[in-house]
């Protein structure tokens, strides 16, 4: 009996099961993406958009949970986490705004006792100047009242127009001379004492020296103290507030005076620095010296090496203050017995020309 018949009927069921098989794999593994996809693949993708998001900054953002299980679970932690973050970021930023806001506060009180002690040294300053402007001024007025006293004799005798002529002119040329130096005095100390805000400009560095030591030239006189001065010619404007860098130079020598007692040298000169675009200043003396222990610490606020009643130790405290607000730099080298050194730079007054290029101001 031929089975050939039988066997195509078998070979034919197993190719459809194979096909529907086959069929059947394709659609189960397409169901099973779409589910996986469905379930896990559209919230990880959300969570990835939304963790996104939060990096950018959007704090506080929320994701939209659809079902309660891991998936779900994660998200929710997600919407936990971003709303901490805004509320801990907030709190920061309150933080900041309120740190910054005692900053600023703090600030001004250290502005305001600066300015209170810059005006209390300055008023010191002009305590001695005073003093030793009221000494200066005698000299001349001594001179001016015996003048006086003599131009009267002769013009009571009759002699001023006549045998005496020539000496009353001179004695008149005198007495103008003498009332100019009185008044010249006064007027610096008046400026000195003027009270001013802060004016960085162009300004003549040997002229603010000039002006502070025509201030102290009586006291050098009476230390014993002479006087070397070098100051370069043809030196460029320098920025700065010409009045601050008086009381500079007036506490420079002032200590330098100090700290020659029975007399001495001191040297002061002006010259352009040769690496950068400032003047440099040397306040040089040969006086009992700074020790070495306490040079460090020398431009710190009440530190003093003079006896009690000749000072508060703010001196030189202001002055590298008021260097470093001009940009400037202020350095000391000292050996005890032989002397001190203060160098000071303060930057180059500079313009720009219709090319657009940078030129030193210089004084005309």
């Amino acid at each position: 009996m031929s089975l050939a018949k039988a066997d195509m009927q078998l070979a034919e069921s197993t190719r459809r099961m194979v096909i529907y098989t086959v069929f059947a794999l394709v659609m189960i593994a397409a169901l099973s993406w779409m589910f996986i996809w469905r379930v896990v693949g559209v919230p990880i993708k959300t969570l990835e958009a939304g963790t996104e998001r939060l990096a950018r900054g959007e704090l506080g953002y929320q994701i939209t949970v659809h079902s309660r299980d891991e998936v779900g679970d994660l998200a929710f932690s997600f919407n936990s986490m971003s709303v901490q973050l805004r509320d801990a970021n907030e709190q920061i930023v309150a933080w900041a705004k309120t740190l910054e806001d005692r900053v600023a506060q703090k600030s001004q009180e250290l502005q305001r006792a600066h300015d209170h002690a810059l005006r209390f040294e300055k008023m010191a300053s002009i305590g001695k100047m005073a003093a030793v402007v009221a000494h200066e001024i005698n000299n001349p007025l001594s001179g001016i009242l015996t003048y006086a006293k003599l131009l009267r004799k002769w013009v009571e005798r009759g002699e001023a127009a006549g045998d005496k002529r020539a000496e009353t002119a001179q004695c008149l040329e005198l007495i103008a001379g003498e009332s100019r130096r009185c008044g010249d005095l006064v007027k610096n100390l008046l400026m000195f004492s003027r009270t001013s805000a802060v004016n960085i400009q162009p300004s003549a560095l040997n002229g603010v020296i000039e002006r502070a030591l025509r201030l102290v030239q009586h006291q050098l006189e009476l230390a014993n103290i002479h006087l070397q001065l070098e100051l370069a010619a043809n030196l460029p404007l320098a920025l700065c507030d010409a009045p601050q860098i008086e009381q500079v130079m007036l506490a420079l020598i002032q200590n330098a005076i100090d700290a020659m007692p029975k007399g001495g040298n001191l040297w002061l000169s002006t010259r352009m620095s040769g690496e950068r675009p400032e003047i440099e200043i040397d306040v040089r003396d040969d006086g009992m010296g700074i020790p070495q222990q306490i040079l460090p610490q020398i431009f710190e606020p009440f530190l003093t090496t003079k006896e009690s009643g000749h000072g508060v130790g703010l001196g030189l405290a202001i002055s590298r203050s008021i260097i470093e607000q001009h940009n400037g730099r202020i350095d000391v080298h000292s050996e005890v017995g032989k002397g001190t050194r203060f160098s000071l730079a303060l930057p180059v007054a500079t313009a720009v020309d219709g090319a657009g290029r940078r030129e030193v101001l210089v004084v005309r």
